[in-house]
């Protein structure tokens, strides 16, 4: 994220919560970045899930996108003024050129929420080996005049149709363990806890250190 996003996200929390509460908010921070950074993964076996009555209302529209050159300069701004464009492009070029695609939810023409997906792989090193069968989700963002909305689960539950009708197998996903909102969302469309998980980068590798399993994985 570039500097103008957190100082944004700064200036808000500072105009809702005051002095102390910003104080708070920043050692609950510091915290989570030295203590509590471990991840929560997900997955969710698509052949018991899917709804069949799943319809996208009049007003949303979804686009899927593979390559650069098919976002739209509207999507861009909107995407490079609430996240920053250096970092936000970047991200765009080389997810997409490693073969993610980007699932664009619009409302009414403005683009509300956007989800990444990738099949068989992972953009960076992932948690567990991934075959043809598998896929992943990834960074939800739900823009801040549509959060509230139901947008979430909704984009979810779609995209996890649609990958079943391209034979996906298996879907991952993942959030930090202080991200109760994340969390929730992945809890409500049909993904189950698969373990908690923190990745040690030492020099030459990256090692995987697991917490908790569940018995049926």
């Amino acid at each position: 994220m570039s500097k103008r996003f957190y100082l944004r996200r700064f200036v808000r929390y500072y105009k809702k919560h005051g002095l102390l509460g910003t104080l708070s908010r920043f050692v609950v921070a510091t915290r989570r970045a030295l203590y509590d950074n471990k991840t929560v993964m997900f997955y969710v076996d698509l052949q018991y899930v899917g709804r069949s009555d799943l319809v996208m209302p009049e007003s949303f529209s979804l686009e899927v996108v593979e390559d650069y050159s098919q976002l739209r300069q509207d999507d861009l701004e909107r995407m490079f003024d609430y996240l920053g464009k250096h970092r936000t492009e970047h991200h765009l070029r080389d997810r997409l050129e490693k073969g993610a695609k980007l699932w664009l939810l619009r409302v009414k023409h403005t683009l509300a929420a956007f989800i990444w997906s990738m099949r068989g792989n992972m953009v960076e090193p992932y948690f567990v080996p991934l075959t043809p069968d598998d896929a992943v989700l990834f960074d939800v963002e739900t823009f801040p005049d549509y959060r509230g909305k139901g947008l979430y689960p909704f984009l979810v539950e779609y995209v996890f149709n649609e990958l079943k009708k391209q034979n996906v197998v298996r879907v991952y996903g993942d959030a930090k363990t202080w991200n109760t909102p994340s969390l929730r969302g992945l809890a409500k469309t049909g993904f189950r806890h698969y373990a908690d998980v923190r990745m040690v980068h030492v020099p030459g590798r990256t090692v995987t250190v697991w917490y908790a399993n569940t018995n049926n994985q």
